[in-house]
């Protein structure tokens, strides 16, 4: 008679370390994507010749390229800080509004950054029509690209720190 003995402990503890440093790579993958996208929202905002007005944009991007904004347990993402309004339906991301919106009309009212904005341009009409840049998508089409990569790579850091 033959008998094979086989130990699971390395495969078990393989198991063990794998879950808890997967659980770790989710927030990581969150986070490194989040600063990847806030340096390609910045990149695409000034290869589009966009220039800050009130001088927020560009640092609120460039701080989050090194910390992202955390946004759940798990979760970070790009946020424009500056640009939160509270409204009656809670706090507005303006940078989110832009690439959602639709073309609109917009009244310039006395004391309104916008009309602040408007004159400074020349605009002397008592409205603008106000739509989405095509910045935004310009970067997330990159963004969407990049993210498996970015998954792939943290997962197999933490597939090779699991086996030691």
């Amino acid at each position: 008679m033959i008998a094979i003995q086989i130990s699971t402990k390395n495969a078990q503890s393989f198991i063990s370390n794998l879950s808890k440093n997967m659980e770790i790579g989710g927030e990581e993958i969150s986070k490194e994507c989040a600063k990847m996208a806030a340096w390609e929202y910045a990149n695409s905002a000034s290869q589009a010749g966009i220039t800050p007005w009130r001088g927020y944009f560009y640092g609120a991007l460039s701080r989050q390229m090194d910390r992202p904004v955390r946004l759940g347990k798990f979760t970070y993402g790009v946020s424009i800080a500056s640009m939160n309004r509270r409204t009656s339906k809670g706090k507005i991301n303006y940078f989110l509004a832009l690439d959602r919106m639709k073309t609109h009309r917009v009244t310039l009212y006395k004391n309104r950054i916008i009309t602040k904005w408007a004159r400074s341009k020349g605009i002397k009409s008592g409205g603008i029509t106000v739509s989405k840049h095509p910045f935004i998508e310009r970067a997330e089409s990159r963004i969407f690209k990049k993210i498996p990569k970015i998954a792939e790579k943290i997962v197999n850091q933490k597939i090779r720190a699991s086996k030691r």
